[in-house]
């Protein structure tokens, strides 16, 4: 599998660079999970009411919607993703303008899109990998929101904005 997508990689491009934006960007999804874990945390706070030295669920109260905690999560992703394509894509048609460059030799081979595949296959796999990766973490907050959420404090709908 790897001597497949190793071909689809430009030959002057630095593979240092993609390891280090894509760990930026799974810094980001880090960051976002933190994010969550304390608009989830503060919204719990708000059920209960400190009675004495215990804390006493408050009857009524209701957390708010799950989009609501969530609100920040998805244009940052978008951005981000945006980002990467705007940075990755032009380094690797530089790095064929580079040194020996390669960029003529690549216009005259029979495949006259390789190019174009070599430019956009990482980073657009790096982007799938990462909205995969955002996916998965909203399931997992969205699993928190409804089983670390007291009994009868979830509202009728948690979609609702």
């Amino acid at each position: 599998m790897w001597n497949k997508l190793k071909k689809r990689f430009p030959p002057g491009a630095s593979k240092g660079i993609e390891v280090q934006v894509f760990t930026i960007l799974e810094l980001l999804l880090l960051i976002r999970s933190a994010s969550f874990a304390s608009n989830f945390h503060q919204a719990k706070e708000k059920l209960y009411e400190w009675v004495g030295a215990e804390q006493v669920l408050l009857d009524g109260t209701v957390m708010p919607p799950f989009p609501e905690l969530t609100r920040n999560i998805w244009p940052d992703f978008l951005v981000a993703s945006l980002v990467l394509l705007a940075c990755l894509v032009p380094l690797h048609y530089l790095s064929y303008r580079t040194g020996s460059k390669s960029i003529y030799l690549m216009r005259r081979l029979p495949d006259r899109n390789l190019i174009h595949k070599q430019c956009w296959t990482f980073p657009l796999l790096e982007v799938a990998a990462f909205f995969l990766t955002a996916l998965i973490l909203y399931g997992i907050f969205l699993l928190c929101y409804l089983k670390l959420t007291p009994a009868g404090h979830l509202p009728l709908d948690i979609w609702r904005v």
